[in-house]
């Protein structure tokens, strides 16, 4: 999953994240996706926990609710 999630966040911004990226054979699951289409200037409002793992990591503002 982390090789996948490195091969989408080398693709230029606003590029699309949904599809087979997210839900094909060897897909990285809807939260991923979800994180990679926020921009750096937006916050991500949560209930889920994963994205206290996600955000961090790819450098995306969260507040989980």
């Amino acid at each position: 999953m982390g090789e996948d999630a490195e091969r989408l966040l080398s693709r230029p911004p606003g590029a699309d994240y949904k599809g087979k990226a997210c839900w094909g054979a060897r897909g990285l699951g809807g939260d991923i996706c979800i994180a990679l289409e926020c921009a750096k200037t937006e916050t991500l409002l949560t209930i889920d926990e994963s994205f206290d793992l996600i955000c961090p990591a790819i450098g995306i503002n969260h507040k989980r609710l």
